[in-house]
């Protein structure tokens, strides 16, 4: 197995300086080189155990220090956040699995490129989650774990395994299959057949033997332990005091695939208050690229309720149905909509996105980097910064909530309907449900990929409305019909409610508002 994917760089090589090994016009150039193979054929995956995210700051944090390795995706143990769902967070995808309490947890975090390829993810328990991504040629599964602590029970364990299972279970054979958390177990440095190299940490405990027994049955190996690293490259977890260390988090891939894997190793620089290391492999692969879809901007409805805006919309669409008029044509559905749409286009103005207002300001952040360059973790240095930090987070946060609750009471004030979204940022409220979007198909097992699903709701909703009757009933058309009234058509209006998508034809109950009674005789 090779230790690197870039041939003639030196196996330590990170992509920083390294003197008195190459010149730095040649360190340029291997950077360069290694960026180019890295975007073309590479993906770096990580985990991390960072103790919680129910922290002010803290997930800006982890996607700082993501970002500094230049990690696509990266596993996260130990969230604390409830209940399951995804969202974004700037260009990346935070997906997530928790329970009832502010306990245990996991998580993934996609970059850019990568959240355009999710296929689907399944919230398994707390403790284990699944997502797949469209690859080229390959699909990539990925199982987050955290596995119980060595003071849980051997119930607790066996329920992980059970749940991890199911998890497994769902990945196909012609995908590249990755789990990876904090296992909680050491499987030493032994060579162990195909499943965990020489290059591990430590004495196998109890815990080791059950997770490597595991992966010797679903023919998985362990790649953080096949690649010769110093010590400080293969911990993964050090004690208060920096007393002991120990490996106990991995990343593990179907055997079918090690060779993929061109590098794993920790990061013991990176920092977000946690005492476990990172830990990154590299995977020889590529996701599929995906046709970025067109952003139509919004028109700005809300406009028309300025009165000289909504006098000049009604006027240009009266001055339309005259021309059609007197040209003898017939005023249909379709024309009038036309007439609808286009002038809307032409006479208002396109509505502003609105960038979600982020509390965590770039002083937080620079301070944040400062304190990952000190070295000692345990000095008086680190800990008064990152006091420092949790403070400028709080009373960030604190300016950031007021600011929310004070455009809340203007927007009740002035029955604005835009308050339900302050709303949701403030409570953090994510989308979710208890499956993650999955469903069952006939024969009991999870249906993850969105293809699936809808290929199973197609074929449900076919056996639901199939009819076995030969012919259609057919009803007499009556030629007497009552006519509309005037007052009934007034009626429908008030009753549509305001600030609604358009529907296919792209028409508001805003844009027939402001023809007022003209609106209502046509």
């Amino acid at each position: 197995m090779k230790a690197n994917g870039v041939k003639g760089v030196h196996p330590s090589y990170e992509g920083g300086s390294s003197p008195g090994r190459v010149s730095h016009v040649r360190q340029v150039e291997l950077d360069r080189h290694q960026a180019t193979v890295r975007n073309r054929s590479t993906i770096r995956l990580g985990t991390w155990n960072v103790r919680t995210l129910y922290q002010d700051g803290k997930l800006e944090n982890v996607k700082q220090e993501m970002i500094r390795l230049n990690i696509n995706i990266l596993g996260i143990n130990e969230t604390h956040w409830t209940n399951n769902g995804e969202f974004m967070i700037d260009d990346y995808k935070m997906i997530y699995a928790g329970g009832d309490k502010h306990e245990k947890g996991v998580g993934l975090l996609l970059d850019g490129d990568m959240a355009k390829c999710m296929l689907g993810y399944w919230a398994v328990s707390e403790r284990v989650m699944l997502v797949k991504l469209q690859g080229q040629p390959f699909n990539i599964s990925i199982i987050v774990v955290y596995a119980p602590t060595a003071d849980c029970t051997d119930e607790e364990i066996d329920n992980f395994y059970a749940t991890l299972d199911q998890a497994k279970s769902q990945c196909k054979s012609d995908e590249i299959n990755f789990i990876m958390g904090d296992l909680n177990a050491k499987v030493g440095q032994e060579q162990d057949g195909n499943t965990v190299g020489e290059h591990g940490m430590g004495e196998r405990n109890a815990r080791g033997d059950r997770w490597v027994n595991w992966c010797k049955a679903k023919d998985m190996t362990i790649t953080n332990t096949w690649f010769k690293e110093p010590p400080r490259r293969i911990y993964t977890w050090k004690s208060p005091g920096d007393v002991t260390r120990n490996q106990i988090d991995y990343i593990a891939v179907n055997s079918r695939w090690k060779r993929a894997v061109t590098h794993a190793k920790t990061y013991p620089g990176a920092d977000c208050g946690s005492d476990h290391i990172p830990v990154v492999c590299t995977l020889q692969s590529k996701l599929k690229k995906v046709k970025k879809a067109k952003n139509v901007q919004k028109l700005d409805f809300e406009q028309l309720n300025s009165p000289e805006i909504r006098l000049e919309y009604s006027i240009q669409v009266r001055n339309k149905f005259d021309i059609l008029v007197d040209e003898g044509e017939e005023i249909t559905w379709d024309a009038m909509r036309d007439i609808l749409v286009e002038t809307a286009k032409e006479s208002l103005p396109k509505k502003e996105r609105r960038r979600k207002n982020k509390w965590v300001s770039e002083e937080i952040l620079s301070m944040m980097r400062d304190r990952q360059k000190i070295s000692s973790r345990s000095s008086k240095e680190y800990k008064d910064l990152d006091r420092e930090i949790k403070q400028k987070c709080r009373e960030a946060k604190e300016k950031w909530l007021n600011t929310q609750c004070e455009e809340i009471e203007s927007g009740l004030e002035n029955n604005n309907h835009k308050i339900y979204q302050r709303l949701n940022e403030i409570t953090g409220r994510k989308s979710g449900c208890s499956n993650s979007g999955c469903i069952k198909a006939k024969d009991g097992t999870m249906l993850v990929e969105k293809t699936d699903i809808l290929k199973r709701w197609t074929e449900y909703i076919g056996e639901l409305f199939f009819d076995v009757r030969q012919a259609m009933p057919s009803f007499p058309d009556s030629e007497e019909r009552p006519k509309i009234l005037k007052a009934e058509v007034r009626t429908a209006i008030k009753r549509l409610r305001k600030n609604k998508a358009a529907g296919p034809d792209g028409v508001v109950i805003e844009m027939i508002e402001a023809l007022e009674e003209y609106g209502v005789e046509n």
